[in-house]
């Protein structure tokens, strides 16, 4: 029901309440009149009813005024929600102004009433008169008289019921009007309350647009202090960019030189002891200049005999690695070690895996206890400063002597050859399977000694299930600097040497190249959080050498991705390209097949491991490593997309969460981001 419904009401109530009170005063009036023509006595019985009643109704009429007031002011002390509209409250403020009029009519039949009680009061007095004159009358009465007065007061009584049945409505409706009223003054009253709170929000946003414009200003101010300096330090990349183009193009010139140099003087001094020979040599002579390259390393003496083919699969043989490490007393979880298993394994596409991490963190002794369990013979090679070439990895032409100084690493792949190229009295081990580590591979600069034999690597053919014809690998060979021969030999690579280096992050080394990056996997070791106590030695090291051909057996090509695993592969190497152009650092071909070969390698049959593992895996070896140096908070998005994409769709929320952290702490710090690895449980 409307506020306009209740005051129509309210009026129509109010006409017929003074119809009523009109008519009860005609009825008096003529009552009085007949009254008049009765006997004293039926005037007092009638004039003492009639006070009777009308003290009775003043009662009531007093104590539901006190019971509305009472109403009224409990509900002026509650407190009303302000939700109205503004045109509501326009509307309820109208209608407020309509009620005037009944206002007006309410307080004409109040001054009725007082009207009313004045004429109460003459009854009274005129009760007062008659009493003295009542026991007269009483005598005079007769019961027919007494019987239709009696008959009246019933009248009376019934006419009474009717009008309070009638009063109970006007009552409700009268409330219902103080509630209209006491609620638009509550309204009223939550509307200024709503102005004055529009205000004060208006003077806060004034100021904390007065704020924003100041710190903007600020922000601008300090990246203009900032632009000179970034400025200058691009121009120090692109200057330390072109020094290190010029440095290796003038070592490419001094490599070349001294080439030139040694073939004339070769060619203009006499043939003397210790000299090479000029023009054909003897088979004799061909042994004493590939003698030094010949002689077997001592990394092939143990283990000396081949284990039977098939006598152990692949989990076997990554349970013993387990075991041994535990025995050794090293702590590397389950995790790392299926990771570094299956970096090994995909060598074809990415030819090194790099342990990178501050010193100390068992970087080297992690392959070297992994060769001890599988049977791989290893040969760790300490890189030193000085090196910038390939003849330091491979050795160089003695001058003085007149023969070639082959170093271990050279004579491994002498023994490793597959097609027995050094003759058949030069040792033969190329179904054994070797590991190669270079040690702190970043004390000198890899590209200058190993950026020739990582291309070299890299296309080599796909081994299959045989090994290649020698002519197909020869974009693969290295050749060795011994003079003397019409054809000197070359070195072959062969898929049966593995290379691990680790790295050092201190301000001593040098950092990794793109080239590098590209071509290998990276895993970061963190500080460790605990030191259990080390066993020295290789207790547990196999008595027999992993055939080769069995190793090839557990290598799976990218094909074996199939059906739903292939999609999600498929999805995520999207996802990750997407996200990485946003980062500036676009990957091909070439990582996208790499990360396929590892997903298809990791084992999960009976280990634990999962194609969502293998994902993240690549993700921290082969992504986290590219991004070093971004700018992060020139990146927040993308590096948000990065770590909803480890922790929610390949559910590793540690990885996450540790990812989030290291960038919030750096961008603090440097604002660059550098990954500095994450501990695994055991």
């Amino acid at each position: 029901m409307t506020i306009f419904d209740v005051s129509t009401l309210t009026l129509l109530v109010l006409v017929v309440f003074i119809a009523l009170a009109l008519g009860a005063a005609v009825g008096w009036i003529i009552y009085v009149l007949r009254a008049a023509r009765l006997p004293a006595a039926t005037k007092l019985v009638d004039v003492e009813e009639r006070y009777a009643v009308a003290q009775e109704a003043l009662q009531r009429k007093e104590q539901e005024l006190r019971e509305i007031d009472q109403r009224i002011a409990d509900r002026d002390r509650q407190a009303a929600e302000a939700g109205a509209l503004r045109e509501l409250i326009d509307d309820l403020n109208a209608q407020y102004a309509s009620l005037e009029d009944a206002k007006k009519d309410i307080k004409a039949t109040l001054d009725e009433a007082g009207d009313a009680a004045a004429r109460l009061a003459t009854v009274k007095q005129e009760l007062f008169a008659a009493e003295s004159r009542l026991e007269q009358v009483n005598r005079e009465l007769d019961p027919e008289r007494i019987k239709r007065l009696q008959d009246a007061q019933h009248e009376a009584e019934r006419e009474r019921d009717r009008i309070r049945a009638e009063l109970d409505p006007l009552k409700a409706e009268a409330e219902a009007a103080h509630r209209v009223i006491a609620e638009a003054r509550a309204t009223t009253a939550n509307v200024e309350a709503m102005k004055q709170e529009a205000k004060r929000l208006d003077a806060e946003c004034d100021r904390l647009s007065e704020e924003e414009v100041d710190l903007q200003e600020k922000v601008q101010a300090e990246r203009d202090a900032l632009t000179p300096l970034r400025v200058e330090r691009d121009m120090l990349r692109a200057e330390q960019l072109r020094l290190s183009a010029e440095a290796q193009q003038l070592e490419t010139r001094v490599a070349s030189l001294r080439h030139d140099l040694k073939d004339a003087l070769a060619k203009i001094q006499p043939t003397a002891a210790g000299q090479a020979p000029v023009g054909p040599v003897t088979p004799e002579q061909r042994k004493a200049l590939l003698s030094d390259l010949l002689v077997q390393p001592t990394c092939l003496a143990f283990p000396a005999s081949l284990r039977p083919l098939a006598t152990m699969t692949e989990t076997e043989a990554i349970f013993s690695v387990q075991q041994h490490l535990q025995d050794s007393g090293l702590r590397f979880s389950n995790r790392v070690q299926r990771a570094f298993h299956t970096a090994l394994k995909i060598n074809d596409t990415a030819q090194i895996t790099v342990l990178a991490g501050v010193s100390g963190t068992g970087k080297s002794l992690l392959p070297r206890r992994y060769a001890e369990a599988m049977g791989i013979h290893f040969m760790q090679v300490a890189v030193e400063p000085r090196w910038d070439s390939p003849q330091d990895l491979l050795g160089f032409y003695n001058y003085v002597e007149g023969k070639y100084r082959a170093t271990d690493l050279a004579r491994l792949m002498a023994a490793m050859d597959p097609w027995q190229s050094f003759g058949a009295d030069a040792p033969n081990s190329h179904d054994h399977l070797a590991m190669v580590l270079l040690d702190e591979m970043n004390l000198a600069r890899v590209e200058y000694y190993f950026s020739e034999f990582l291309s070299r690597l890299e296309v080599r053919p796909d081994y299959g299930n045989t090994w290649p014809q020698r002519d197909a690998c020869k974009d693969s060979l290295i050749p060795v600097d011994i003079r003397g021969l019409e054809n000197p030999p070359s070195l072959f690579p062969g898929h049966n040497m593995l290379f691990v280096g680790t790295m050092n992050d201190d301000e001593s080394t040098q950092s990794l190249s793109d080239k590098v990056l590209d071509r290998g996997n990276v895993m970061q070791f963190p500080a460790p959080s605990s030191f259990p106590q080390q066993t020295q030695g290789a207790a547990g090291a196999t008595a027999d050498a992993l055939r080769f051909k069995q190793w090839r057996k557990w290598i799976r090509p990218t094909n074996t991705l199939q059906g739903a695993e292939e999609n999600e592969v498929g999805q995520v190497i999207s996802k990750l390209a997407e996200i990485m152009s946003g980062f500036g650092r676009p990957f091909g071909f070439r990582l996208n097949q790499s990360i396929r070969h590892y997903v298809a390698n990791y084992p999960t049959e009976g280990t634990g491991g999962t194609i969502a593992q293998a994902l993240v895996d690549q993700i921290e070896f082969r992504i986290m490593p590219k991004l070093r140096g971004i700018e992060i908070d020139n990146h927040a998005h993308q590096f948000e997309d990065l770590e909803t994409l480890i922790g929610s769709r390949l559910n590793d929320p540690a990885l996450s969460t540790s990812l989030r952290d290291l960038r919030e702490k750096q961008a603090q710090g440097s604002g660059q981001f550098v990954w500095r690895g994450f501990e695994r449980e055991a």
